[in-house]
């Protein structure tokens, strides 16, 4: 797995219920706004038929497993 950022963006949700890409989010997916790709070609952990790579998720919303998410405190 990864030890290095694969992208940056926003977590818009942690709902457990909320449906994002056809899954439910549940205990442990966080729904991430990708905004910028480190590793392009980094394959993401919930594909679908658009999406199956960091940058063709940039600009849009996917589940990103939880335990995966570096989360920063804003000052």
């Amino acid at each position: 797995m990864y030890r290095r950022p694969v992208a940056g963006g926003i977590v818009m949700a942690e709902e457990k219920s909320k449906i994002v890409m056809g899954k439910k989010l549940g205990e442990e997916y966080l729904d991430i706004f990708v905004l910028i790709a480190y590793d392009p070609d980094a394959p993401l952990f919930v594909r679908d038929r658009d999406r199956e790579t960091i940058k063709d998720a940039i600009g849009s919303h996917i589940i990103w497993l939880r335990d995966f998410v570096h989360l920063e405190e804003e000052t």
